[in-house]
């Protein structure tokens, strides 16, 4: 399934165990072990804060810190570059405009950055050696590994790289008393790896962040109850809507820059506007789709009491997430910029969650960029099936019958409330589902397949054109308050929002 709906998969444990955790020294991160090489002082600090309770501090090697300074410079030219010429024409029009702060210099802003590194509880910037910083530069010149050659778009040809990685390898090293093995890092660089083997060491522990809170505390799926489901799902249903990124246990969903992407190329192409796409952003998350594998931190025994942490932050959880969500692009037609919206894009996302002693989600972060997809067509009507019942299996607590699809089926909800499923045709025809909900069944929504007679036949692409052409199909609304461009999600969404997910109303339903 290539939402992601299809489950975890047989993938590796991959936590370590109290023993191999109590052999580590600290965690590290390399440049590229959050955001792309973005600096995010509120996940350091989180992640600060979680190790704090083990006993491990987190290790940021120098230039990683400097690396991280360098790109927030370089965002803060961008967005000033971008913002001055718009705001000087809003306010000569005589809009008031609060003042921007122009005049900081990109010094200041990395200085800041750097700052706010520093000041962050259980976290040591190792400081980089001069004698290390000698090595990595022969390593590079030299072109010993981690130094590499590093393709470019210059008519030069490749450069040599891997100077910084050498000397802040070299630097936690140092750290960890010549012993690698003892640092768990968080990096996808596998010239990590490469550095050892020259070097003849045993390699640090390498994760990336997804795998790092699994790697060193233990989690279980939810228990029967869902409780902790149910908290998640309270949170996200309270949250949504919440734009500002700063804001107290709000979080953001950043899209996978090549799927943004090609979702908007392929909308502007549909609308015939042309020009190349310089900005797709998820900017909006509107409701909650689905959510699996929930998976909660077990009690670890070398953490304090939850009463003793700050903030009463008990334990963790982990789940994928279905949002739908609007996607903002910018792009270029006859040399001016314009702007689209696309809505009702599926976001799919791994997400991290932080309970409160006590039973309250106060806090989560976005594991991972999210898949964005946003299907309108199918090349058949078993395929548009396959999809709704994609949207299906990510609604907690309610379960279809091995015999489904049959006809009419009659379901209970998580908070025991009546759900009926009702089929018309066939999967393999044109089909129509609706879903009614409630003791009196007074909400209903509904969906259909049915064939696009009105498109073109090239629209697989410039080779699809065939005499034996069959035109695709589309899942439409036929009842609801749904989206038309995600029928199936957004009915998805319809009945997560109207589901019950109280506690006691789900303990209820499973006795």
């Amino acid at each position: 399934m290539a939402r992601g709906a299809s489950g975890s998969g047989d993938q590796e444990p991959l936590g370590i165990g109290l023993d191999a955790r109590g052999r580590l020294r600290a965690v590290a991160l390399d440049t590229n072990a959050i955001d792309r090489g973005q600096v995010n002082i509120g996940k350091l600090t989180t992640l600060a804060t979680r190790l704090k309770m083990i006993g491990l501090p987190v290790w940021i090697p120098e230039p990683v810190a400097w690396e991280w300074a360098e790109h927030a410079g370089r965002q803060w030219e961008q967005f000033t570059a971008a913002a001055s010429q718009p705001y000087t024409r809003l306010r000569a029009a005589g809009i008031d405009l609060p003042p921007l702060p122009f005049t900081q210099q990109t010094q200041a802003v990395q200085d800041r950055v750097l700052a706010a590194i520093r000041a962050i509880d259980n976290l040591v910037v190792i400081p980089l050696s001069p004698a290390n910083a000698l090595e990595g530069v022969k390593d590079q010149i030299l072109q010993r590994p981690p130094g590499r050659l590093k393709a470019t778009d210059s008519k030069s040809g490749p450069v040599k790289t891997g100077a910084s990685d050498s000397a802040w390898l070299r630097d936690l090293r140092e750290r960890a008393d010549g012993d690698l093995s003892q640092i768990l890092l968080v990096s996808g660089d596998r010239d990590v790896v490469n550095a050892c083997t020259q070097w003849g060491v045993t390699p640090p522990l390498l994760r990336n962040w997804p795998q790092l809170l699994p790697t060193l505390f233990d989690f279980t799926l939810d228990d029967d109850d869902a409780s902790v489901t149910r908290l998640i799902i309270a949170f996200l249903r309270e949250r949504l809507g919440q734009t500002d990124p700063a804001a107290s246990c709000g979080f953001t969903v950043t899209g996978d820059p090549g799927q943004l992407l090609e979702l908007a190329e392929d909308h502007i192409t549909s609308y015939g506007a042309g020009g190349p796409v310089t900005s797709a952003t998820v900017t909006e998350l509107t409701a909650v789709a689905g959510i699996m594998n929930v998976t909660v931190q077990e009690p670890d025994p070398a953490a304090p009491p939850a009463r003793a942490v700050q903030h009463g932050v008990a334990h963790s959880a982990q789940a994928r997430v279905f949002f739908l969500g609007t996607v903002d692009v910018l792009y270029l037609h006859d040399g001016r910029t314009n702007s689209m919206k696309i809505e009702d894009v599926l976001v799919c996302t791994e997400m991290s969650f932080e309970i409160r002693d006590g039973g309250a989600v106060i806090g989560a972060e976005s594991l991972s960029e999210a898949a964005v997809f946003q299907t309108v067509l199918f090349d058949e009507p078993e395929a548009a099936f396959q999809d709704l019942l994609e949207a299906f299996s990510t609604i907690p607590g309610l379960s279809f019958p091995d015999e489904w699809p049959t006809t009419e089926t009659e379901l209970r909800g998580p908070g025991g409330e009546m759900v009926i499923v009702e089929l018309r045709g066939s999967p393999w025809t044109d089909w129509t589902v609706t879903v009614s909900i409630g003791d009196d069944l007074v909400e209903s929504a509904a969906v259909s397949c049915e064939h696009a007679e009105d498109v073109s036949p090239m629209w697989r692409g410039p080779d699809s054109a065939e005499e034996s052409w069959e035109p695709p199909v589309q899942v439409v609304v036929q009842e609801g308050d749904l989206s038309y461009w995600n029928p199936a999600w957004s009915l998805a969404a319809w009945m997560l929002a109207r589901l019950s997910y109280d506690v006691s109303a789900m303990r209820g339903a499973h006795t």
